[in-house]
């Protein structure tokens, strides 16, 4: 994985505004709501990292394929069952 250090608090307001694919309307209603004053450049990232991660998680959805964040040789110790949870679940 990349250093993203310097980033690492953009990535944690991406997730907490939503990755899967979040409107610009959306993102809107969130910094309104938490009351959140970022820069223009710093809302494109969010919603980069949520096209991002909407495109890169449909390329593995419905497959068996390991997500690609994982080391492939780690043996996952999740039974099928729970990752078909995991894989239907919005978060």
């Amino acid at each position: 994985m990349p250093d993203i250090q310097p980033y690492e608090h953009l990535v944690e307001l991406a997730i907490e505004c939503g990755l899967d694919g979040v409107s610009w309307q959306e993102v809107e209603s969130w910094l309104r709501i938490t009351g959140y004053e970022l820069r223009l450049w710093e809302i494109h990232q969010i919603k980069l990292f949520s096209i991002i991660y909407h495109s890169s998680a449909q390329q593995y959805e419905g497959t068996l394929l390991p997500a690609p964040y994982r080391d492939v040789d780690q043996p996952s110790g999740m039974t099928e069952d729970a990752r078909n949870i995991l894989r239907n679940s919005r978060f």
